[in-house]
């Protein structure tokens, strides 16, 4: 995500349009495709997870499967990646 907010003007009359600006700048950066994707390594079970949900398990103090690894939450049970 490549966004950074803008300093908002003093004058309080023209807030409302930098704030629909800043906005659609922020949608348009969430919206653009990323070129990867870090997860941080998890140590312990989530707490509350549903299906698609993806965690980097660290296979040690979290294994969710067959050790450390890219897990996917699919139909209740966890499935390793690769």
């Amino acid at each position: 995500m490549d966004y950074s907010p803008q300093i908002p003007p003093n004058n309080p009359a023209e807030l409302p349009a930098w704030i629909a600006a800043e906005l659609k700048r922020l949608k348009e950066s969430l919206d653009a495709p990323q070129e990867s994707l870090t997860l941080q390594v998890t140590h312990v079970a989530p707490v509350r997870v549903k299906d698609g949900d993806i965690y980097e398990a660290d296979g040690t103090n979290w294994d969710p499967g067959t050790g450390a690894g890219t897990y996917i939450r699919r139909a209740g049970a966890w499935v390793k990646l690769g």
